[in-house]
């Protein structure tokens, strides 16, 4: 556990009182244990389908355009919610400012990376 994503809850109770409570193990299990049910269903429904953000209990997949149109996703999921223990979900087409933001973030990024070399 370095701190950062989902292991940081454990890291941080291991750093301040050296004891994980077990509800709070027991929760974080459960939330990894969903991820996985979630990521599985996502791959075999969606091919192609990316997890880019997983924070507690939250998920935000990408899921490639030519997969399926948001109405048949929405019916996918509606269908398995129950099963996937899924209590909210949202289905957004990307738009192209978005695609232009992520670009130039993603370029940024290299060039403060290659700055630093």
């Amino acid at each position: 556990m370095n701190g950062e994503g989902n292991g940081s809850v454990l890291n941080s109770y291991l750093e301040t009182s050296g004891i994980i409570p077990m509800d709070v193990f027991c929760a974080w299990w459960h939330t990894e244990t969903m991820s996985s049910a979630l990521q599985e269903f996502f791959q075999v429904k969606f091919p192609g389908s990316q997890l880019i953000e997983h924070q507690g209990g939250h998920f935000r997949f990408q899921v490639p355009k030519h997969a399926l149109r948001p109405f048949a996703i929405f019916g996918l999921l509606e269908e398995n919610k129950e099963q996937l223990h899924i209590s909210e979900y949202g289905v957004s087409e990307t738009s192209l400012e978005h695609i232009f933001n992520t670009m130039a973030a993603q370029q940024g990024e290299e060039q403060l990376l290659g700055s630093a070399r």
